[in-house]
């Protein structure tokens, strides 16, 4: 099994039916299922996503009612989180050092953590990432 990052670019396709590249996010996400991918997520991770699924609800892509039964379905698969301990501390030496917010740098921390690879839709991550020598992959790239 392969160990990856799953940065929310990624799974909010999963869960938001209006969003771009939805088939390669959905791939990602039934490798997942099927136990080819091992996910390891940084401790913000859950909050990023909810945050998101509120962003969407305020914008009307998603009615009020759906955000905690999304958010539900994404706790189902149970996506380990490392452990927190220094990472915030890490997270924002690695955004000050890489340029990027101290969320998108703990996807960057978690992966060099890990050994996995950072997925991500995230062109500007994606390229910072790439050239910080982090293993990672852009969605779009992926076959779905």
């Amino acid at each position: 099994m392969r160990a990856v990052v799953i940065d929310a670019s990624v799974v909010l396709r999963w869960l938001l039916v209006d969003e771009v590249d939805r088939a390669p996010a959905l791939a990602v996400r039934d490798r997942v299922v099927a136990g080819l991918l091992d996910p390891r997520e940084p401790p913000h991770f859950p909050m990023e996503i909810a945050s998101a699924l509120v962003a969407a609800v305020r914008a009307g892509r998603l009615e009020p009612s759906a955000a905690g039964p999304l958010m539900r379905s994404l706790e189902a698969f149970r996506l380990s989180t490392i452990d927190a301990s220094d990472f915030a501390s890490a997270s924002a030496e690695t955004a000050l050092d890489l340029g990027l917010r101290a969320p998108d740098a703990g996807y960057i921390v978690c992966a060099r953590r890990t050994g996995g690879t950072l997925i991500t839709a995230d062109r500007r991550l994606f390229e910072v990432a790439l050239g910080s020598g982090t293993a990672v992959a852009l969605l779009g790239e992926l076959s779905p």
